[in-house]
């Protein structure tokens, strides 16, 4: 898939197909995914005068809500690499 064929709603209609509800966080990340790309290709893209500034995405929730799946997801649609990490070991007891 070329990135630059890719809006959006088309990233959310995807993850639609495979993740049931958070239609929430599936637009928060798609949007945020597409930000993250129109950034990279943005010297491509010279005739867009839009200023994207960096910004991270932070998925918080229980087990099993679906967050490492929205990730690896997106990341097979996109053909991209992936690591997911537990952090749980970084914080303390209690």
């Amino acid at each position: 898939t070329e990135f630059k064929d890719i809006t959006p709603k088309e990233l959310k209609a995807y993850l639609d197909r495979y993740v049931i509800g958070q239609d929430r966080a599936k637009k928060v990340f798609s949007v945020g995914v597409y930000n993250h790309y129109k950034r990279l290709f943005k010297a491509e893209l010279q005739d867009d005068d839009t200023e994207l500034f960096k910004s991270n995405i932070l998925l918080v929730g229980p087990t099993g809500s679906g967050k490492t799946l929205l990730a690896q997801t997106l990341a097979k649609f996109l053909d991209v690499p992936i690591a997911i990490c537990d952090a749980t070991s970084l914080t303390e007891a209690g």
